[in-house]
């Protein structure tokens, strides 16, 4: 498993008057603490600093923090962190003001009412307020251009000063870099309005395509000085929707701020995982300063990460200042999305595996079980114990949609289940939904359907709801302890809104055994209102029409619906888009289980004759 070390620095303000007289002891005494830090997440491979290098973007600041990173990487050097990289971004302390009365910062000061002045300042790299804003970022730029360490770490620029991404590379896995500025607005002493970041200075540093780009990389990792929630409303839309849709980063690092670290899902959709910084030193308005730690490890399907906090704290009784763990550790996870990684481990739960191994505990035969492996294209390893395990580790691997992957599953387990008895029937009904969804779908249902302990309802629309409809339910939740019910909605062609609304309404009234559609619509706003819950109703017509779709989304604002559906795109937007079998195939597939269920009930018969 390949590990990154990352220190990450925020706010350091120097040149800061008010601090001037503490500035050789508090780097000390972080210097001094770093040690510690170096314990828990070292060696480092990275430091972020992100943002506020300088109290006020003077040339002068900027050669104190030149001297601050000589000593901090001769500090790194003596704790046994070999030649980190370096990359900063800009903060709104690290640009020097323009006169207000600058003709051009009264245009500029009409962005937020104007798109024109914004699109203009996007298009043309000559434009007079471009200009400005890169004359004000003026000595941040020669620093970087200068700086010994900053020039260690091969970055592409973008639009803006700043702006720029690059990559580590470590035992062939990539790690990805995107730092952005999102401080090119703050021109003034009081900020007039929310700050700004856009999707071309995204486009930018990845060219000429982001996709491509975002492809290269094991993990990425997004830089910028200020918060999401410090964006103005149209800025949140362009960052939620383009530059950080879920799962697209690990972590967006960013300045000081009085958020934590965090993970936030929403709508059922992936993670977005945020690492705020802390001042690092101290100034007469700020109560906390300190740095945070990270060690990132990247496993074949996904990326774990480990932060640390250190806080500086006065001692009351002593009367003096140190650093002291903050005793929260934070961990989490992200996806793999990665250009070369290993194919993707199980995701089934402990609990799942355990049972596949008790049941494949039975098989007194080690030559079977290696054969099954075979079968299934691993080598099997010497030990029987651990051939076992591969075994159900490989079963419950998830795969693509197709019915070769069952039929391989299948062929597999045809020579131990004459020697199951009646375990059989269970583990084919614990392998199959694994062979069947595929990981990402399986995964993204799971996160939806258990948003919140409240009972909720799963309207499974299939053919065979106890094969296909019954295979995903399962999937979703195999503690066998479902928090909805499955409702059997009839087969859905292409009904008009009037039928499909009808027959939901039908079901549901059975479920909460209501009599009328107003009380079916009381009981929705009561969840909402009690239990901010949802009711999950799966529809599993590729011919549902994006005008249907959009209005029974309308209607029934509470319920959220999800799709089943071939390999065209979906209707309209959803949580999940869950990929299926064309119905031949679907049929087969059935077929296929039946008869297997066929032939380990003649087998039982048989044993028992």
């Amino acid at each position: 498993m390949t590990t990154f070390g990352l220190l990450h620095l925020s706010d350091l303000h120097l040149g800061n008057l008010e601090r001037e007289p503490y500035a050789a002891q508090e780097q000390a005494l972080f210097l001094q603490d770093l040690e510690k830090a170096h314990e828990l997440a070292g060696p480092f491979d990275l430091v972020v600093i992100s943002g506020d290098l300088t109290d006020s973007g003077t040339p002068e600041q900027f050669q104190r923090v030149e001297g601050f990173v000589q000593k901090l990487w001769n500090r790194l050097k003596e704790l046994g962190s070999h030649d980190p990289k370096l990359l900063t971004v800009p903060g709104n302390h690290d640009v020097q003001l323009p006169s207000e009365e600058d003709s051009d910062m009264v245009l500029l000061e009409m962005w937020p009412k104007s798109p024109k002045i914004s699109d203009l300042f996007w298009r043309q790299a000559a434009s007079p307020i471009r200009k400005k804003v890169t004359e004000a970022f003026g000595s941040y730029q020669s620093w970087l251009t200068n700086s010994e360490q900053s020039r260690k770490l091969s970055c592409t620029e973008g639009l803006l000063p700043g702006d720029c991404s690059a990559h580590l590379e470590k035992d062939g896995v990539r790690l990805g870099l995107v730092g952005l500025n999102s401080s090119f607005l703050h021109l003034w002493e009081e900020q007039p309005f929310e700050m700004e970041v856009d999707l071309r200075q995204l486009n930018a540093v990845c060219n000429p395509d982001l996709p491509a780009w975002l492809k290269k990389q094991d993990l990425t990792l997004l830089i910028t000085h200020h918060s999401q929630s410090s964006l103005s409303e149209r800025a949140q839309r362009v960052y939620k929707e383009s530059i950080y849709p879920p799962d697209r980063f690990v972590l967006h690092l960013f300045g000081s701020s009085s958020e934590g670290p965090q993970s936030v899902r929403e709508g059922g959709a992936g993670s977005r995982c945020y690492l705020p910084g802390l001042s690092l030193f101290g100034r007469e308005n700020l109560m906390d300063f300190g740095y945070r730690v990270a060690r990132l490890k990247v496993g074949s399907d996904k990326v774990t990460f480990q932060v640390h906090t250190r806080i500086a704290q006065r001692n009351q009784n002593a009367g003096y200042t140190r650093f002291v763990a903050e005793p929260e550790v934070w961990n989490d996870s992200m996806p793999r999305t990665s250009r070369n990684a290993a194919p993707v481990l199980p995701i089934a739960p402990e609990s799942i595996l355990d049972k596949v191994m008790k049941i494949l505990e039975r098989i007194d035969k080690p030559e079977l079980l290696c054969q099954a492996l075979q079968t299934l294209g691993q080598a099997p390893p010497a030990q029987l114990e651990a051939v076992r395990r591969a075994l159900a580790e490989k079963l419950l691997q998830p795969q693509e949609v197709s019915l070769a992957s069952l039929k391989e599953a299948f062929r597999a387990l045809a020579p131990l289940l004459p020697l199951l008895s009646d375990k059989a029937l269970e583990l084919l009904g614990l392998v199959t939904p694994f062979r069947w969804v595929p990981a990402q779908a399986g995964q993204m249902l799971s996160e939806v359907t258990q948003r919140a302990p409240e009972q909720r309802a799963v309207g499974l629309n299939a053919v065979h709801l106890d094969f296909t409809g019954r295979m995903y339910a399962r999937r979703a939740n195999p503690s066998n302890a479902p928090h909805w019910d499955l409702i059997p909605l009839s087969k859905l062609y292409e009904g008009s809104f009037e039928e499909i609304q009808r027959q939901i309404y039908q079901c549901l009234k059975v479920l909460l055994e209501v009599e009328t559609d107003a009380d079916v619509d009381g009981v929705l706003v009561e969840l909402e209102e009690t239990f901010k819950t949802a009711v999950v109703v799966l529809i599993s017509t590729p011919v549902l029409s994006r005008e249907i779709l959009q209005r029974l989304q309308k209607h029934f604002r509470t319920l959220t619906f999800l799709l089943f559906t071939g390999t065209g795109d979906p209707p309209a937007p959803v949580d999940v888009l869950l990929p299926r079998l064309d119905p031949k195939q679907e049929q087969e597939a059935h077929k296929l289980h039946k008869t297997a269920e066929g032939l380990i009930g003649r087998q039982q018969a048989s044993f028992r004759g």
